[in-house]
């Protein structure tokens, strides 16, 4: 006979939320215990509880108290504390802000050996911004925060030596050397530079296509683009596995690497090899690459347009692309619009775009306050910043089965644009509901992912924000970690707002982007304040918009104000009871001004997402001894 299905009693539920109220209880003392603990020992002159207490204080916004206890150790010759009250100098948190304090804390700490104080000094003397710029105290510094493990500092010393810079003489060995010390510790960025060097074979390098795999695929595992899309060429063009060349674009595509998705149009646009012909498909990928302004890509949706594969015929906009492409210094284009089209007609072109190493940009990425030896864990990576360019890729051709046909007339037309999509998307809106979805991995094992959101907007738009970062700031650095957020179309997939959030050891961030075109809309700022959560809102030439305001007594409320005057508000929703306790997922609601721009709106709508990593990232599952302060 067979089992029947149990339903659940009011008595059970009640039973198996009684379970899980207690399991919270459970861990809601043993954390008051914890600091009970950590209070009573820093109280009796014990430096590293003094450390802790600190971090505590800082991580609940109390920095008067974060800096009295920091400073405390730091007096003590507590090399992590030095470091960390340089942090609270700089960015005046807690104490009036002062440069020159910052720097004297930094060098005692680099003078204890402490291996991130010595590559901030280094950065300093680098960059010459609150010191005198020295080249020979810059290398100084980062190398011995180098040969301290340091990956930053060694990821660093290897881009110096490989363009001979700062008084270095070039050498590719040692690039290689700091490089592959740096990429053994887990560094995703100078795995990437690695396998650079070994598939380029640069200077006395031999090169290795099986090494260059090797490390191009430990930097594709934890979510590198460049190492995902440069995996893919080597698997198509040297190994022959087309298949997981296809994968590998794929994942490179998903995050908007526009080189990876034009690839992908050109593979669906001929098919073989397992992949079926699919014009439909090569046409999406196309049109992601081409509205982030990927000539190549523009080029391959004129002859679309022209031939009629799997779209109508229309010569004017193919004309339109062919133009956008040319603009974008195609030659190609150029001969299509003279009505010449080249002698290999109708290809659709893969990219040609330029291999770069990648550097850390400027400061250190915001380890800020550490809560552990550096030689303990990761201290989480900064990611590749806008403007760094993929890997070349030389292709193989790909021909579509018609002919393109000689143009004889040229018509300007308008289409629908990114820049266009954002006046469509936020014009008519005020309300905005944004949802965090559950994932059932982070849940169960406490591991960070990457957050993804359901964005609604009133007048029907849906989108999808899909975080990108890096494995080890999402478990080092937690919600304090740098992200790209990217913010597309649930029905097309078409990316109209990219959100960066940069490492500094200033105030927190975020910029908000245009995607086509890569334009600076605006940016949101973290800004000190005792009492209250705040943050200004510029524009993009750095002109104050809005103030985020939350009163103490409105935590999960915040106002949007302009001129003193409430004008709108970001709020959290409460989530249920389950979730609240043992997910970071949550919900939002936003209310915009009346009388703000979409281009206003979508800054805004930037702010929530950084409101969400700054003060409701953390759960129940979060392991916070492990992270680091900012």
């Amino acid at each position: 006979m067979q089992d029947k299905i149990h339903w659940s009693t009011t008595r059970e539920e009640i039973e198996a939320f009684n379970n899980w109220l207690e399991i919270v209880e459970e861990r809601l003392e043993k954390q008051r215990e914890e600091e009970e603990l950590c209070e009573k020992l820093a109280v009796e002159g014990n430096a590293e509880y003094q450390f802790k207490l600190a971090n505590l204080y800082h991580d609940k916004g109390n920095y008067s108290k974060a800096f009295e206890w920091t400073e405390k150790a730091a007096h003590q010759d507590y090399p992590e504390a030095q470091f960390n009250v340089g942090v609270l100098y700089e960015k005046g948190e807690g104490i009036e802000q002062s440069n020159t304090k910052a720097f004297e804390w930094y060098e005692k700490a680099a003078n204890h050996n402490l291996a991130i104080a010595q590559y901030k000094l280094g950065r300093l003397f680098m960059d010459g911004e609150e010191v005198e710029q020295s080249d020979e105290l810059a290398i100084e510094w980062i190398k011995k925060s180098a040969e301290n493990g340091n990956f930053l500092a060694q990821n660093t010393l290897g881009n110096i030596c490989l363009e001979g810079e700062y008084g270095v003489k070039q050498s590719y060995q040692d690039s290689k050397r700091w490089f592959k010390q740096a990429a053994k510790q887990g560094f995703a960025m100078a795995q990437y530079n690695l396998g650079l060097l070994y598939k380029n074979g640069e200077g006395d390098i031999s090169q290795s296509y099986s090494k260059a795999l090797k490390w191009f695929k430990l930097s594709a595992e934890q979510g590198y683009n460049a190492s995902q899309y440069n995996l893919a060429i080597l698997y198509e063009q040297v190994f022959g596995e087309f298949q997981l060349a296809v994968k590998y674009y794929t994942k490179a595509a998903k995050k908007g690497n526009s080189g990876a998705q034009c690839d992908l149009g050109c593979i669906y646009a001929s098919g073989g090899e397992g992949i079926p012909q699919s014009f439909e498909k090569a046409r999406e990928y196309f049109e992601m690459s081409a509205n982030q302004g990927h000539s190549d890509a523009q080029l391959n949706l004129g002859v679309m347009y022209l031939n009629g594969d799997g779209v109508e015929k229309d010569n004017e906009e193919a004309i339109k692309w062919f133009r956008k492409s040319a603009r974008g210094g195609n030659e190609e284009a150029n001969y299509y619009l003279q009505g010449y089209p080249p002698q290999q007609q109708g290809v659709y072109v893969p990219p040609t775009t330029q291999e770069g190493y990648a550097q850390q940009q400027g400061y250190p990425p915001q380890q800020g306050y550490v809560q552990q030896q550096p030689q303990q864990g990761y201290i989480p990576p900064q990611q590749p910043q806008q403007g760094y360019m993929p890997p070349q890729a030389q292709q193989g051709v790909y021909m579509p089965p018609q002919q393109p046909q000689i143009m004889q007339q040229q018509v300007t037309t308008t289409t629908t644009t990114t820049g266009s999509l954002i006046e469509q998307i936020f014009a008519p809106n005020r309300k905005i509901q944004v949802k965090q979805r559950i994932e059932a991995f982070e849940l169960l094992t406490g591991f960070e992912t990457e957050n993804r959101y359901d964005v609604h907007f009133e007048n029907g738009y849906q989108a999808v924000a899909l975080e990108e970062s890096d494995c080890c700031a999402r478990q080092y650095c937690g919600p304090r970690r740098p992200f790209k957020m990217h913010i597309a179309l649930k029905q097309n997939g078409q990316e109209f707002i990219t959100l960066d959030r940069p490492y500094c050891f200033f105030f927190h961030e975020v910029n908000v982007f245009e995607t086509a075109t890569n334009t600076l809309l605006g940016k949101i700022e973290l800004r000190c304040s005792l009492f209250s959560r705040e943050m200004n809102v510029f524009d993009a030439s750095g002109v104050k918009m809005f103030d985020i305001i939350s009163p103490c007594c409105e935590c999960w409320t915040f106002h949007i104000e302009k001129d003193g005057q409430r004008v709108g508000e970001i709020r959290k929703k409460w989530s249920g009871f389950l979730k609240e306790a043992f997910t970071d997922a949550d919900n939002f609601g936003i209310e915009l001004p009346a009388t703000a721009t979409p281009q206003q709106k979508a800054v805004l709508l930037g702010a929530l997402f950084l409101i969400d990593f700054l003060y409701f990232e953390d759960s129940a599952n979060n392991n916070n001894n492990r992270r680091s302060w900012i």
